[in-house]
């Protein structure tokens, strides 16, 4: 699974789901089941504006200790993929002495001083795993998403869906999970690209919820020390999924405080879920503060976005945890002056104006770079 916080794929995904939606299917919160205990821990320390942090989706590798102890090191926050946890070949096939690996890798790292958030996405469901390779002669399946190399078709789950958007107790049961949403021709909405392949969800839908409970219990299992929640803005961006999504924030806050959200900062603008929304996560990535990716590069945001998240969203959010994350190529960090000064510069500003200390971190779209101190490693 490589998971990327894809702006471009929000902004693809959403002309599908913008369906004529009603009212939203049962959100009663679940019960929060008994998770193991996990020890009584001092309160997190957020980041300063100072202090370096990063977003790291590459295999971490296994026999590279030296590697471990240096991010555990530099940063005060990493945010990775545990599936990136890639075990010693000899115990792959092990699922004690993988869940044992990975547990004691993550361990390293809080020793070492960082506080470790596990990746997980609650507006869309990554389907790479299910994708096979392409064959001359092979029969499509009309719902799956397919390129010149592959065959990606999203999991059956429940076998009852997709499920209309207009009415949720409405599936077409044409085999696929009900979690999924119609694309209005009995088949789950799907996007991909030649590195990410994803289906939108409905993060209300109670099996969604489900799942999503028990992966956020096998990230703390693992001794996490809280989540990452990602493709919020796809889960909220209808009218009909905004209610469901509160619900299944409030489901995971009650089995770790330590969550962070990745935006879903529109519903601040409603108040039947702005205070759920911020009481339910201990920190907002506010991810696209400054920039766009376009063409390999990070590119300025247009002057009225700028000014939008400067001075509208940014005092909304003064009193919340904060991390900032915008986008930059090895390459313009390196020109002085470039982008990356530009963006440090707005986001000074906006720190100044409303009295925070937000963090800052440029990436790379698909967060595979080691960067630290705005500088790339080779």
């Amino acid at each position: 699974m490589k998971p990327h916080i894809l702006r471009s794929l929000h902004a693809l995904l959403i002309p599908f789901l913008l369906l004529a939606c009603a009212a939203p299917p049962n959100t009663k919160p679940l019960a929060a089941g008994s998770p193991t205990p996990l020890p009584a821990e001092v309160e997190l320390k957020f980041p300063g504006a100072d202090d370096e942090f990063i977003v790291y989706y590459k295999e971490w590798p296994s026999n590279d200790d030296a590697f471990y102890k240096r991010m555990g090191e530099r940063y005060k926050l990493i945010i990775l993929n545990t599936g990136d946890l890639v075990p010693p070949e000899d115990i792959k096939n092990i699922p004690d002495k993988v869940f044992a690996y990975k547990h004691g890798r993550i361990k390293m790292l809080r020793d070492l001083g960082a506080i470790v958030f596990a990746y997980q996405s609650i507006g869309s469901e990554n389907i790479e795993d299910n994708c096979t390779k392409l064959q001359k002669g092979d029969k499509v399946d009309r719902c799956a998403y397919t390129d010149d190399k592959r065959i990606c078709k999203p999991y059956t789950g429940d076998m009852h869906g997709p499920c209309s958007c207009t009415d949720p107790a409405k599936c077409c049961k044409t085999g696929y999970a009900s979690y999924y949403i119609d694309d209005g021709k009995g088949c789950p909405v799907i996007q991909g690209t030649a590195e990410y392949v994803s289906a939108a969800v409905n993060a209300g839908s109670l099996v969604w919820r489900q799942k999503m409970q028990e992966r956020a219990k096998e990230q703390m299992a693992l001794g996490s020390t809280g989540l990452f929640l990602d493709t919020l803005d796809t889960a909220t961006d209808l009218e009909w999924t905004r209610a469901g999504t509160i619900t299944l924030l409030q489901e995971l806050n009650n089995i770790t405080p330590n969550i962070i959200v990745n935006r879903g900062i529109r519903l601040l603008e409603y108040p039947e879920f702005a205070s759920a929304y911020m009481k339910s996560s201990w920190a907002i990535m506010f991810e696209d503060f400054f920039t766009d990716w376009k063409n390999k590069q990070g590119v300025p945001l247009g002057l009225d976005e700028q000014k939008a998240n400067a001075e509208y969203w940014a005092p909304m959010l003064k009193d919340k945890n904060v991390l900032v994350i915008d986008f930059a190529s090895c390459e313009q960090l390196e020109k002085h002056g470039d982008l990356g000064d530009k963006q440090k510069e707005a986001l000074h500003k906006a720190n100044v104006k409303n009295g925070t200390k937000w963090p800052n971190y440029l990436a790379d779209i698909n967060f595979h770079e080691v960067r630290y101190k705005f500088k790339c490693e080779q």
